[in-house]
């Protein structure tokens, strides 16, 4: 039977009570299972419904106690959550789970964990222009290697987690997706995804030690920004698919997918819990109807899904199988109430492991209604 999960921030969980979500959630909406933030990024959101503050400021941060031995091997020390005054939401959230026989994971941020590119600037993604991400780290840096398998390890030590949910998988200049840039009034997304490329001193490093011409592949960036943005208006005819498969750029796009596959193998290796991770191939269109999840032991060359009807059944190269859907809270929140409840229950027909609401923070009491109702038809079905 198709599982029913509810992604939760940590603020939501604090600020109603987490017996209260919970019991709600279990109760009323019909939920399995739990994915709570442990590892946030900064976030600015207004709630929909009457929940004090309504205005939700945070600088993201972890929301769990570390245990320090874990991060001995690495300068980037955990950064934890402000205002949490000795609270350990990850531990509580576990018991009170435990409690009521709901599934729970934790839900990190790999690159954009709150504060963390402020607190080690050396550590941060750089664009081509040389300018330090303020919100993410790159994952080609040993040191936030380090910190990550220390991190797995750190959540792996939790007997009662069911799993960890990797999100933010990629190395990019965050600042490209978060900043409006109303002085760029044409930026297109294409743009953005060449500003987003991350020229720090890691991938270039790494990537000239094998062969990629880091330093052409920056200079060739440099080169289209430069002349896009000496005619603004022209900023939304730049498109990716311009660029040739032998083009530097392109090259070294497919040095840090590679080195971001390495990451992740290792990451998996640091734990015999399940490793569960956002689609890394546009982490950033959050206006997908459905955002697939992946299962990170199916790492090889490539990341890939995989499909396990049967044992001998290959590994697919299809995208489009994935073990989990997401159903991001901007499509939830427009969508008619008969297409949420008739394309949940459409997905739980395809066999999909998971379906993950996300997140219980932005959502509505009606769509809330029809999460409930989508789910009892799921489990008709």
């Amino acid at each position: 039977m198709v599982e029913s999960v509810m992604v939760v921030f940590p603020w939501d969980l604090m600020d109603e009570g987490i017996e209260s979500v919970l019991d709600r959630l279990q109760g009323e909406v019909g939920v399995s299972g739990i994915d709570t933030w442990v590892g946030c990024p900064a976030v600015t959101r207004i709630r929909p419904r009457n929940v004090f503050p309504r205005v939700i400021r945070n600088s993201g941060g972890l929301y769990f106690a570390p245990t320090e031995t874990h991060y001995a091997a690495t300068r980037c020390k955990p950064v934890l959550a402000e205002g949490l005054k000795g609270q350990d939401v990850l531990r509580r959230a576990m018991e009170a789970c435990q409690e009521r026989g709901l599934k729970l994971r934790a839900v990190v941020s790999t690159s954009r964990t709150g504060r963390l590119a402020h607190r080690y600037p050396e550590m941060a993604c750089k664009n081509v222009f040389a300018a330090r991400s303020e919100q993410s780290v790159c994952l080609s840096n040993p040191d936030v290697q380090a910190y990550l398998e220390g991190l797995v390890r750190d959540l792996s030590s939790h007997d009662s987690l069911a799993g960890i949910v990797l999100a933010d998988v990629c190395t990019a200049w965050a600042d490209a997706y978060t900043e409006e840039w109303s002085d760029l009034p044409n930026i297109s997304t294409d743009f953005r995804h060449l500003l987003a490329i991350c020229f720090c001193e890691s991938c270039l490093q790494k990537a000239n030690a094998v062969g990629v011409d880091a330093s052409n592949a920056m200079g060739a960036a440099q080169e289209i920004m430069d002349r896009a943005l000496e005619k603004p208006s022209q900023l939304s005819g730049f498109k990716s698919e311009e660029l040739s498969e032998d083009h530097p750029i392109r090259s070294f796009q497919r040095w840090q997918e590679r080195e971001l596959n390495g990451v992740l193998r290792r990451l998996q290796e640091a734990t015999e819990f399940p490793i569960t991770l956002l689609d890394p191939s546009d982490p950033h269109a959050v206006h997908w109807p459905m955002r697939p999840r992946f299962n990170c032991d199916a790492l090889s060359s490539v990341l890939r899904p995989i499909e396990r009807d049967t044992d001998s059944k290959p590994m697919t190269d299809d995208r489009s199988i994935a073990t989990e859907i997401l159903f991001p809270a901007c499509w939830l929140l427009i969508v008619p109430s008969e297409q949420i409840v008739k394309t949940v229950e459409d997905q739980a027909q395809r066999k999909i492991q998971r379906i993950v609401f996300d997140h219980y923070g932005a959502l509505t009491e009606d769509v809330l209604t029809n999460i409930r109702r989508g789910i009892r038809f799921a489990k008709r079905g």
